[in-house]
């Protein structure tokens, strides 16, 4: 795996615009553990994101996308919930799924204060199963639980990084179908007219160290793939804005700036749209 000392020596070799710095992913990963790899592919989604209910065709109205959004401020207000930490666990499919779809609550009810945190856990361990951690998950059978079942509050079965057995609690969100984008225009159209997105990434071993700036890789080296929250994107910088479930101390307070074409975001990848119901 990357060093620390090896990545910000690259960067500057390669004059890259991102600072590297110590964070605990980066110092714990050496020990063999993934802390947040989990997203497993499959060849394709089990059960997920192909049913009559789920998938539509997909036009959108009106002007082109403004080139910058970013759900942390718009018209003044945050949309966006607050960064969790998924641990030693490869719960990531999960938490990016939640992260989407407290913000798209927010959203269908037109309030930013509003306070929702989902079960990560009720989601992932009756979903994906108790031996989740290990095996990972994929996003359409993430959101065809959410859909057939819907998904808790944080409260009523909290998450620990750590295999745990299925607790079924009463629903508070449901997604009623979802699309799955593969252009960047409309890429774009959906975070700026409906809220932010589920998307993935292929991880290179240099971003465990990441602290800020737009990242590309330094490196070849990939050690797994991974599920993101996509809450925005900046044609200026040219990088997508992400919300990721490493803890507040990685990025920039959690957050991520990934450069466009990079990662596999928005070539190997599609986002995933999902319209939720708020049930209680």
């Amino acid at each position: 795996m990357a060093r620390l000392d090896d990545v910000r020596a690259a960067i500057r070799a390669q004059d890259q615009a991102w600072e590297a710095g110590a964070t605990r992913i980066g110092e714990t990963y050496e020990s063999g553990r993934f802390h947040g790899l989990g997203f497993a592919p499959k060849g394709r989604e089990l059960g997920g994101g192909r049913g009559k209910l789920s998938q539509q065709s997909f036009a959108f109205q009106g002007a082109a996308p403004p080139r910058y959004v970013d759900w942390r401020d718009v018209n003044g207000d945050d949309w966006i919930t607050s960064v969790r930490d998924q641990g030693q666990c490869g719960s990531c499919v999960s938490f990016a799924t939640c992260a989407v779809l407290e913000s798209r609550t927010k959203i269908r009810l037109a309030d930013p204060h509003h306070t929702v945190q989902l079960s990560v856990a009720h989601l992932f361990f009756c979903g994906a199963g108790d031996s989740g951690c290990e095996d990972g998950w994929q996003i359409g059978s993430a959101l065809k639980r959410c859909r057939d079942t819907g998904v808790g509050k944080e409260d009523d079965f909290r998450y620990k990084p750590r295999n745990a057995r299925c607790k079924e609690i009463d629903p508070v969100v449901r997604v009623e179908r979802w699309r799955r984008i593969s252009k960047n225009d409309e890429r774009k159209q959906a975070l700026y007219q409906r809220g932010p997105v589920i998307g993935a990434m292929v991880v290179y071993s240099d971003i465990l160290w990441y602290r800020g700036g737009v990242y590309r890789p330094t490196t070849t080296e990939t050690i797994g793939l991974h599920a993101i929250a996509v809450i925005g994107y900046d044609d200026e910088k040219g990088c997508w804005l992400v919300k990721n479930s490493w803890g507040a101390a990685w990025g920039e307070g959690g957050f991520a700036r990934i450069g466009y074409g990079t990662c596999g975001v928005d070539a190997q990848f599609e986002f995933y749209d999902p319209q939720v119901m708020f049930v209680g």
